[in-house]
């Protein structure tokens, strides 16, 4: 702010309040620190798996302390086929995958 005078600065910030404009977009803030203090946790059951099955309660409930501890977030990621897992990985928007496999599971 002090390298713009200020008439300019609040010139810049009425146009831009006209226009609608919130500010930069926070995804492109979390890129460019390369750090989004989220953690990814992996499945090829469906999404309702975290909470249905009784381990998998278990273990997101001990991930869920380990990332209030950290002050880390968690994104639930999942995908029944291959391509599209494989995008959802692609897509997500955190620091690493705990990934759940289920013992016996087609995969």
């Amino acid at each position: 702010p002090e390298i713009v005078r200020a008439e300019v600065r609040e010139r810049v910030k009425a146009v831009a309040e006209a226009m609608g404009y919130a500010g930069p977009d926070p995804k492109g803030r979390l890129l460019r620190a390369g750090k989004v203090s989220a953690i990814g946790v992996c499945t090829t059951e469906p999404l309702s798996y975290f909470f249905d099955d009784p381990f998998a309660r278990v273990m997101m409930a001990g991930i869920s302390q380990a990332c209030d501890a950290t002050g880390a977030g968690i994104a639930l990621v999942s995908a029944q086929n291959d391509e599209k897992l494989a995008w959802n990985i692609q897509s997500a928007l955190v620091d690493g995958f705990i990934l759940f496999c289920i013992e016996g599971g087609p995969r």
